[in-house]
Order: structure tokens, then sequence, then C-alpha cells
């Protein structure tokens, strides 16, 4: 009768295998280049002996740390008649960190790091590539093309034959056409005030590992007889 293609689907919440903390520490000043990378100076070095600790010990929690180069610019005020005036100078330098989910270790990081002139972005919670909750992911992925294709072969009193061919979103038909295969493997922690605090109180920050939604999707080619 011909062939039937049709996508699979499966959906998870999996644990965390890591998370990646961006830290950038900024330094302003707004009459010297020099004064500001001083600024700069200051939070780089809170921010060195921060990840220097999570470095070490028996079970460190920093896996991977990566820095970048120092970065300056002069900061401009532009006016209505769109004339400007330089306002300042700013010195940026950024590090990237590779931790393990640890709630407790990286509630430790983030007050190290609660910092004037210290900017945080995340935790960012990643499921690695090999954790085997994916493989059965995608045996449920194909599970339930099988499932779709026999519920459309019904509807034509026809039936499923043997599969045809099995690929990944993008990888076997036009690139254009077909959605890449992205799993949603990263989810991102928010900081916030809690219930209760008052302006001007330290911020009681907490992180939570929490698992990550994840999803595979799979294309499947069967025979239709």
């Amino acid at each position: 009768m011909g062939d039937l293609l049709v996508r699979g689907r499966a959906e998870a919440r999996l644990h965390p295998t890591h998370a990646v903390l961006d830290i950038t520490a900024v330094g302003r000043d707004p009459s010297s280049q020099d004064a500001a990378l001083a600024r700069a100076a200051q939070a780089c070095a809170v921010v060195d002996a921060a990840v220097e600790r999570g470095r070490h010990g028996p079970d460190p929690l920093i896996q991977i740390a990566e820095t970048s180069s120092i970065r300056t610019a002069e900061s401009w005020e532009h006016g209505p008649q769109g004339q400007r005036r330089r306002v300042g100078w700013t010195a940026e330098r950024g590090t990237r960190v590779e931790c393990a989910p640890d709630a407790d270790g990286l509630t430790v990081l983030v007050s190290a790091l609660a910092h004037d002139g210290i900017r945080l972005t995340g935790p960012r919670w990643h499921v690695g590539p090999d954790t085997a909750g994916w493989d059965a992911l995608r045996t449920a992925a194909v599970i339930d093309a099988r499932r779709r294709a026999e519920a459309y072969a019904a509807g034509i009193d026809g039936r499923v034959g043997a599969v045809r061919w099995i690929a990944e979103p993008g990888l076997r038909r036009d690139p254009d056409a077909v959605t890449g295969y992205q799993p949603m493997a990263a989810r991102t922690a928010a900081f916030g005030m809690e219930d209760g605090a008052e302006p001007g109180e330290p911020l009681a920050v907490r992180i939570a590992v929490e698992p990550v939604a994840v999803d595979v999707t799979v294309e499947v080619a069967f025979d239709l007889a």
C-alpha cells in the first residue's frame, strides 16, 4: 500500500548531572580606566578565592572553571539632541564554572559571591548525554511512534508492517523542513527575595536541585500494508 512516516515522542524528568554558573566581575569609575580596572580587580579577587575553594577537597564542587580576558569600555550618555558625553569607564571579566549538582555547596558558593561588583547568572541545570535515562526515553519514543502508526493504519483499515528506517529529526529529511533534534535538557534557577524579607535586608538565597524536564523525538517509517 505504501509507507507511513510518524514521529514518536517521550518525556521525562531526569536528575541533573551538573550545573553551570556564570560569574561576571565588574568595575566602574567615572574618571579613569585604571580606576575601573582596579575596582574590577577587587571583584576578581573575591571570585578567584571562591572558585579556588570550590575546586579543592575530597569531593570538589567545581569541576571545570573557565575565565575570559578582561574587557574595558567607555560608558557614554546620549542627550536628546543626539549629543553624547562620556560618563566613565567599565571593566569586566567573566568566569564560567561547571559544578556538581550539590545544593548545599552551590548555596555556599553563591553566598560567597554575593558582593558589589559581582553579577551572577544561573545556575543552569544540565543532563549529560551519557545519562542512562536518555536511553529509556529513546526506547519509549520508538514505542510511541509504533503506537501512532498503528492508530493511523487502523483509520484506513491498514496494517503496520516492517520498519523501513528510524532517524532523529533532521538527519534524514530536508533540514529546512524538519526541526533539528534539540532535547529540553537545561533549567535555570532564578534568585529572588523571600516572602517577608524587608527591603535592604540580605537576600537569603538557597539553591535547590530539581529534576530537568527533557524530551526525545524520533522519526520512524513503516511499511503500510
